[in-house]
């Protein structure tokens, strides 16, 4: 199930890509981040679309992931800041 749901959403973003102009760019980057999130192996994969999609979309997509990951950290960091080493709430 999880492979037919990375290769339908890396196949949507390829057609996409057929479009000429930027104006699918986004749309195609957001297919290729969501085929991220459910491949078992993430950096198998950022490997592969280096090598095969644009750079004009993979540079919208990895500037799309930093942003994600800087967010996670960040609610993560702000969620702990009430506590203590031990693990309790100060």
């Amino acid at each position: 199930m999880r492979s037919r749901c990375v290769a339908g959403l890396v196949l949507y973003g390829l057609f996409l890509l057929s479009f000429p102009g930027p104006a699918f760019h986004l749309p195609a980057a957001m297919c290729f981040y969501r085929a991220l999130r459910v491949y078992p192996s993430p950096v198998e994969l950022i490997v592969i679309y280096e090598k095969t999609v644009p750079p004009p979309v993979f540079q919208v997509w990895f500037i799309g992931l930093l942003i994600t990951t800087a967010c996670v950290l960040t609610q993560t960091v702000t969620a702990c800041d009430g506590i203590d080493q031990s693990g309790r709430e100060s």
